[in-house]
């Protein structure tokens, strides 16, 4: 389930995000990989305009209002198929593990399983654009904070 959150935020920016993402499969500027993909969800939906000079973006209830994408860790389960797992750190270490994100996205060995490799492969843009869309709701919905998961409470 989407953190409320991150449902709300989704859709406050969704056309702005996918206008973005529509320019950047315009322009093949767009980098397909799932950490690409993670950073331009962060930048886009939930961090929007963000100063990272700002030391009033985060507040104390950690509350996703900024994470730092300069110091996202990827870790990879499976070599030709499994899971990215990704930490994301908030923009203030004031909130220490608090402020801390963590995400999650399946990955397959080729087209017929990975969604992101499918686009990659297919020419219609606007099937492309509806494959993006489509994954990066699903990396916000696998979005949860690092102290709930270390407590075991999901």
């Amino acid at each position: 389930m989407i953190e409320k959150q991150l449902s709300e935020k989704w859709f406050q920016r969704k056309e702005l995000f996918k206008n973005e993402v529509l320019r950047l499969l315009e322009s093949k500027e767009f980098v397909f990989t799932y950490k690409d993909l993670l950073v331009l969800v962060i930048k886009e939906i939930i961090n929007p305009g963000l100063d990272p000079n700002d030391e009033y973006l985060w507040n104390l209830e950690g509350h996703l209002n900024s994470i730092d994408v300069d110091r996202i860790s990827e870790c990879s389960l499976g070599e030709w198929n499994g899971e990215y797992i990704y930490l994301m750190p908030p923009l203030s270490d004031h909130l220490g593990v608090d402020g801390c994100w963590v995400a999650k996205v399946y990955f397959g060995s080729c087209s017929g399983v990975d969604e992101l490799l499918r686009a990659e492969e297919v020419e219609d843009i606007n099937v492309q654009l509806d494959i993006i869309m489509n994954l990066s709701l699903n990396l916000l919905e696998s979005f949860r904070p690092l102290t709930r998961l270390y407590n075991n409470v999901i």
